[in-house]
């Protein structure tokens, strides 16, 4: 596992007091004669650096011995802890800068340096002693460098101390004989952790398992099992000991924690019976409590309430081994440091399992932990001895990965391999990974590890899943304890999935070690489909037992590790990735390809072939267990196998999961052609709805069927309008959707199809197409405006002939125009108004030519009407007014083309100057109009147009006058800012002296009143006139410097 090594030794004699400052890699040492010595860590050697003889003489104190030193990083602050005192030294050359006094006696000292946030490094420090002559804890404080203040908090006993201390968020918790007080920042008491509870349910699989062992024993041998499955209380005499959500009442509290905090008058003494030593995994983990008085280890938790409570379980790690340790410091993560006289274990403090074990000959005082993988021993006969603590080269052979082979029941095996498991998890989630790793590239010996620990996990994994079915096999599958001892059962098979997700576990294995019978069989058989040369007895299902896992398990952890798996081999699969895929553990991230989800015997497995063992695993499951997610999971795209598919679901009359197979598989002829067999075999009246409900089954596949098989749905179609009613809801179903598949249809094939059948409703099938789909096709566009013209005497067809042309902006203007001409020249003999109709249309695409001038003259000219040519002109002109502004001149030109005579009896030019006299000059109307018109068809106009001009003058002026007011406003605003402000010049010349204003120089001016008037003035020459002024009792303002000023405007 893990070994340590002796990298440097020296002596010291007499060590009274020691510290380790992991920071800054120094080492510093008191002895009996107060000297201090200062080492500082170089490499893997301690150099000495300074000593400080009797130091303690020439600090202000009458304190003859220092017995233990601590240090705040955020203050560089040592604490040397005396009798009565603390002396407070800086930590850079051991000056004092100040003292506690404490007439009580200093029992013990720790101190927290605790950042405010993890954004900021503010930091708050704590310095926390216990009294000797009184139970009492003082803490005082420091906010950054500045020390704040000082609380006291008395013990709840007489004879209460502190054994351990710990800062958190809430402030900081500390350990005695008689139980865990949590202290408050800024509160003057400690508050009692009264509520302690026992977890309802193990969270690791390993605990689940053997819970699960003690139940299935308890069966075996007649009892009843109901007490092992309950929710244990932590007192086994009265079950109101039980933990609930809800609160209980404090009288339970008492009896709960006077019964737990006494259990350890019931344990013999050992050296270790002081031990409550608290500290955090992690920084994002809760508090643990390790407590070798009651042999438990506790949790601290919040509840909802916000109200503290403790969960404790009992624990391996208090065993017989680990008696007679006296002391321990937690190293890192989930690993603590146990040591007594003569021998040093690192353990993980969960389950016990010991890490590292090291004896010496020498008494062992104390131990130190460094930064790094390093810790200092001190002996008693005052040798200092420098250890480095890494992964042992030998450990190799205690792993127990061979070959997969799971036949056995050994206990033993099973913890080792649980052992070396939590090892390389520890490994590799340490932070000193890369220290403790004996090799000259350590990263790639990381992930070598990794992958190691993948290879261990799996094997733990499934050897946990065989225990669990042969302790199932040894009740008898018994169904009263199996559905008592559910939730033991899913914390099992929940947990060995979850682990097989993170790991990635080969599929292979896990489902031939794991399925159900009725799904493992097929994956057998599938297995030998593919690869003849697989070792048939390594397939073979085991004897012993048969798997059993209830059907909610089943559904709850298998079906999410198929998925994942399925989703890392089809990353693989997709080419952008290369046939690689990023494999993350611990921080640690592996490229991976095919092998990795292979085992040995399956080298020439493809990975469609692993899809298809996924997805076909992934429909039996669906199949036996939820048939509801057949469906959804046929209708994307999988790898299932289809002959097993189609068969299991044609034995089950599943038909519309069978139709969706088919569809996925592109078997479209065959889903048809069973649709239509099945509807043919339905001959008795009696069965017409199931009939028509398997039309509708057809019609909603041809709906979806691609155009890659047009003939095939044409087929399918007439057959289904030969015998269908209702022919028009037919082919609007199958064609007429507004989705993808119809999108891609070859519209004039399916048109001359429906016109087969209804040349109305293959006209309606163009409008669809080319309005829903946005259509520039010209054949298309061809075939409806030619069946539009057909029609054209219909009112409702030139409703809809109009809002195509006017509306749309798909169609090409030029080919339309090309339409409607050849139409208007081949239809002379149609009727007039049809004919005057399709000349009117042809304002559609020449607008869209900007062809406005042809426009107008159709209207107008040809078809005479004035409103549709007004109504036109008006259009352009609020889309672009000099557009509009031109094609309105013409459409005045093409008016008075007239001849004279027929000017004055012309309406149309009365109506032109009402509606667009103001939107041309006036001028040019003038000029434009012949120059018999008469004044009267002009006077209204010119009237008008007088009136406006003159409103219009009006505003021009009335908007003049405001500006001009606005400008004097800002002038004067500015005038105001210039006079608060002056600017010295270099032919500036003081008023008092007559004397210029260098500007080089440091001379200051200021500003007085001489004569009623402001003059600026030398500030010598200022004081001089002040003084003469009061001299003769002149009134002269207070003298008023360039500097108040500038303060003033400040």
């Amino acid at each position: 596992m893990l070994t340590a090594k002796r990298i440097d030794t020296f002596n010291i004699k007499s060590i009274y007091a020691s510290l380790s400052l992991p920071e800054v890699s120094k080492l510093i040492i008191v002895n009996s004669h107060n000297d201090v010595l200062v080492y500082h860590k170089n490499q893997d050697i301690f150099k000495h650096l300074q000593t400080y003889p009797n130091l303690i003489k020439h600090l202000h104190t009458d304190e003859s011995r220092i017995y233990d030193l601590k240090y705040s990083h955020s203050i560089s602050t040592i604490f040397a802890q005396c009798d009565k005192t603390i002396i407070l030294l800086n930590s850079s050359n051991l000056s004092q800068y100040d003292y506690i006094f404490e007439k009580r006696g200093i029992e013990q000292t720790w101190v927290f340096n605790i950042r405010h946030t993890h954004t900021t490094d503010d930091y708050k420090t704590i310095l926390l002693y216990s009294t000797k002559t009184k139970p009492t804890l003082r803490a005082l404080i420091w906010e950054g460098t500045t020390y704040k203040k000082m609380i006291d908090v008395p013990l709840f006993h007489k004879s209460e101390k502190a054994l351990s201390a710990l800062a958190i968020q809430e402030g900081i918790l500390i350990s005695t004989k008689h139980g865990i007080y949590l202290w408050k920042h800024d509160v003057d008491k400690l508050i009692k952790i009264d509520k302690i509870t026992k977890r309802t349910a193990p969270d690791d699989m390993m605990v689940a398992l053997n819970n699960f062992k003690n139940i299935c024993e308890k069966e075996s041998q007649g009892n009843n099992p109901r007490d092992i499955v309950s929710n244990k209380s932590i007192s086994s005499k009265a079950s109101e000991y039980t933990f609930n959500k809800s609160r209980p009442s404090s009288q339970t509290f008492r009896k709960v924690s006077g019964y737990f905090w006494q259990q350890q008058k019931f344990r013999h003494d050992h050296s270790n019976d002081n031990i409550r030593y608290i500290f955090k995994p992690s920084e994002k983990e809760n508090p643990i409590i390790f407590d070798f008085i009651s042999r438990n280890i506790l949790e601290l938790h919040t509840g909802d309430d916000n109200q503290h409570f403790l969960v404790f379980s009992d624990c391996n790690c208090f065993n017989s081994l680990n008696e007679d340790y006296f002391s321990v410091k937690h190293i890192d993560l989930n690993v603590v440091l146990l040591y007594n006289e003569h021998s040093v274990k690192f353990i993980e403090y969960e389950q016990g399992f010991p890490f590292l074990n090291m004896t010496v000959d020498d008494e062992i005082k104390d131990i130190l932990l460094l930064e790094g993988p390093y810790f200092v021993m001190i002996t008693k006969s005052d040798d200092v001895h420098l250890y480095h603590y890494q992964v042992d080269d030998s450990f190799e052979q205690h792993i127990l990965v061979k070959e997969f082979d799971f036949n056995t029941n050994k206990d033993k095996e099973l913890n080792q391999l649980w052992r070396n498991v939590l090892f390389y998890k520890y490994f590799l989630s340490s932070t000193y990974s890369l220290d403790i790793c004996v090799s000259s590239d350590p990263e790639h010996s990381l992930d070598l590890c990794a992958m190691k620990l993948r290879d261990l996990t799996v094997v733990l994994c499934l050897r946990v899943f065989e225990r669990y079915q042969y302790y199932l096999k040894s009740i008898e599958y018994n169904e009263d304890v199996i559905e008592k001892s559910y939730n033991i059962q899913r914390i099992i098979v929940e947990n060995i999935f979850k682990l097989f997700i993170t790991y990635w576990a080969p599929p292979h294995l896990v489902l031939l070690k794991t399925l159900p019978n009725v799904i493992l069989a097929y994956v057998m058989d599938h297995l030998k489909h593919y690869d003849d040369d697989i070792d048939a007895e390594y397939y073979s299902l085991p004897d012993a037992y048969t798997n059993m896992v209830l059907p909610k398990l089943i559904l709850h952890c298998y079906v999410p590790y198929l998925i994942e798996i399925r989703r890392h081999i089809k990353n693989i699969k997709i080419s952008k990735f290369e046939g690689n895929v990023t494999w993350k553990i611990f921080g640690r991230k592996i490229n991976q390809t095919i092998d990795f989800f292979l085992v040995d015997d399956d080298e020439d497995t493809s990975i469609v072939d692993l899809l298809t063992l996924l997805d076909t695993s992934l429909f039996e499951i669906y199949f036996n267990y939820n048939k509801a997610l057949i469906g959804p999971f046929l209708r994307v795209e999988n790898y299932a196998k289809e002959n097993v598919v189609i068969s299991q679901l044609k034995k089950n009359n599943m038909f519309q999961e069978l139709i969706d197979c088919y569809f996925q598989s592109g078997k479209h002829k065959e889903a048809l052609n069973f649709l239509k067999t099945l509807y043919l075999s339905l001959s008795s009246t009696d069965e017409q709805e199931i009939k028509d409900g398997i039309l509708l089954l057809i019609i909603g596949y041809l709906r979806n069927v691609p155009n890659d098989f047009i003939e095939l749905i044409f087929d399918y179609t007439k057959w289904v309008l030969d015998i269908y009613h209702d022919k028009e809801s037919v082919i609007i179903l199958v064609f007429m959707q507004d989705t993808l598949v119809s999108k891609g249809r070859d519209y004039q094939k399916v048109y001359n199809f429906i016109k087969s059948f209804d040349a109305e409703l293959a006209v309606s099938y163009l409008e669809f197409t080319i309005s829903s789909f946005q259509l520039t096709n010209a054949t298309l566009q061809s075939i409806l405006i030619k069946a539009y013209i057909a029609n054209l005497s219909d009112a409702h067809i030139r409703k809809k002939f109009n809002s195509l042309l006017k509306s749309s902006m798909i169609y090409e203007p030029k080919f339309v125009l090309k339409i409607l001409d050849d139409s208007i020249r081949e239809g002379q003999n149609m009727d007039i108004d049809n004919l005057n109709y399709l000349q009117f249309l042809k304002i559609y695409p020449l607008y869209k030519l900007r062809e406005d001038n042809l426009s107008v003259s159709i209207v107008y000219n040809k078809l005479h009407n004035y409103a549709e040519a007004s109504k036109y002109c008006l259009r352009i002109y609020r889309e672009d007014m000099e557009r509009g502004q031109s094609v309105i001149l013409y459409f005045l030109q093409q008016i008075l083309k007239l001849p004279a005579s027929d000017i004055n009896e012309n309406e149309d030019v009365l109506y032109f100057l009402k509606e667009f006299g103001s939107k041309l000059n006036t001028k040019t109307i003038l000029k434009l109009m012949p120059p018999n018109t008469n004044i009267k068809i002009i006077c209204d106009y010119l009237l008008n147009t007088i009136e406006t001009t003159s409103l219009k003058v009006g505003d021009s002026n009335l908007e003049r006058s405001l500006l001009q007011l606005e400008l004097i406003n800002t002038t004067n605003t500015l005038n105001v800012i210039f006079s608060e402000n002056y600017l010295i010049k270099e032919t500036d010349i003081c008023s008092v002296c007559d004397k210029k204003f260098p500007l080089s120089s440091n001379d200051s001016v200021s500003l007085v009143n001489i004569y009623g008037k402001s003059k600026i003035v030398h500030t010598t020459c200022a004081k001089v006139i002040e003084t003469h002024n009061s001299k003769s009792k002149v009134n002269i303002p207070k003298l008023i410097t360039v500097g108040d000023y500038k303060d003033g405007q400040n």
